[in-house]
């Protein structure tokens, strides 16, 4: 298990202190990259022999970290999921309660060859700890209400990741972007997330969306292809 400590820094923030959704999911993936890199003495990136993509996540919310807030990340490898690997982590404050919960599935990459590579295959360690955790991540989500065309948001430079497609914590900024009025009068509950293809610089990501009484689902298309699903649930 890695832990990394944070004290929530103004630039991470909305407009009522909290950290945003996209910021959540950047420090998340930070400190999966730094377990993973400390647990194989891996410090360059670019001379891994694998990459990891995520498949899918679901994050739960206590509570959104505010500014000024000292937290804690704690991060995991519980076990592997078919070709999948399975990292659970939580945004713990001072007293170590937990204010958000996220599980993700991810897979392996072959950093020359591009195909998948099974986690009993992976050429470093993946130490595991199989912890209960009170979710899990989603296969699927299906959407079962009339979407709408609501945005277009176009892939630029700033948003590419070392992979060289739009980077898993940026879909969380187009999601608050879409729902920030929702989001500002109720809180964030549950976030569920597929992601079903890469989406890559210059194209354009057609967001459709369904709402419900507590809940939003969203869709962002690249011309024929869907690219991720998600399905926002408000507290109540």
């Amino acid at each position: 298990m890695y832990t990394m400590e944070l004290t929530v820094p103004e630039h991470q923030c909305d407009t009522r202190c909290r950290m945003k959704l996209g910021y959540v999911l950047r420090n998340l993936q930070e400190a999966a990259t730094n377990h993973f890199s400390l647990v194989n003495d891996l410090h360059d990136k670019l001379a891994w022999k694998v990459h990891f993509f995520i498949a899918s996540m679901h994050l739960r919310v206590a509570q959104l970290p505010k500014m000024g807030q000292p937290v804690v990340l704690r991060t995991y490898f519980s076990g592997p999921k078919g070709v999948f690997l399975v990292r659970n982590t939580e945004i713990l404050d001072a007293d170590e309660r937990p204010l958000v919960q996220c599980s993700c599935n991810w897979f392996l990459v072959d950093a020359a060859s591009r195909g998948v590579v099974k986690p009993k295959d992976s050429p470093y360690l993946l130490p595991q700890e199989p912890h209960d955790f009170p979710i899990t991540s989603p296969r699927r989500i299906r959407v079962e209400q009339p979407l709408e065309l609501t945005d277009r948001r176009r892939v630029h430079y700033s948003q590419l990741d070392s992979n060289g497609h739009l980077n898993n914590a940026v879909y969380g900024d187009l999601i608050e972007d879409l729902l920030w009025e929702r989001l500002d009068e109720r809180p964030l509950a549950d976030l569920e997330i597929v992601y079903h293809h890469e989406a890559k610089l210059g194209q354009v990501i057609e967001l459709f969306t369904a709402t419900g009484a507590n809940s939003s689902d969203i869709v962002g298309r690249v011309g024929q292809t869907d690219c991720f699903t998600a399905r926002v649930t408000l507290h109540r």
